[in-house]
């Protein structure tokens, strides 16, 4: 299986501080089985908060390249499992335009215990960002886009 994240930050995070301001930020998590499979996309947002579980340095937009992610990981969006629980979402590495950025999703359940489920470093991906682009909330599955097919003119 293979994974695509896009996230964006719009906010104010004072690195290893643990604290930051966060106007909005989200995330999407896309899957696909294949290169032409279907694309099933999972989403998360945070709004106006303080503290440190969301946020991003003034702002960052970055959009991974697809990635291969392991069985066990893929387990949990292949059966919507995932859905509804508290995930963690990080991007860090400083790129403009294009570059690296090291890749974290982690769950974390109602005790607070934390199961990463992708861990990847040095993903090829596009956007700017400083340093780092985080965002906690309740993972949500997207509707499917539908391909909408133009009607002939007369």
């Amino acid at each position: 299986m293979e994974m695509r994240i896009t996230i964006s930050g719009l906010g104010l995070a004072l690195g290893k501080t643990g604290f930051g301001a966060n106007l909005v930020s989200g995330a999407y998590l896309q899957t696909r089985s294949a290169k032409c499979g279907t694309v099933n996309t999972f989403g998360l947002t945070k709004g106006l908060s303080l503290g440190s579980s969301s946020g991003t340095v003034v702002f960052g937009h970055v959009q991974t390249e697809w990635f291969r992610i392991d069985e066990n990981s893929a387990e949990f969006f292949d059966n919507d499992s995932s859905v509804g629980k508290v995930a963690d979402v990080n991007i860090s590495g400083a790129i403009v335009a294009g570059g690296r950025v090291d890749v974290n999703v982690d769950l974390i359940d109602e005790n607070g215990s934390i199961e990463t489920l992708v861990t990847k470093a040095n993903i090829s991906s596009s956007g700017i960002q400083i340093s780092s682009t985080k965002v906690r909330g309740i993972l949500k599955k997207m509707p499917r886009a539908q391909c909408v097919t133009a009607l002939p003119s007369n």
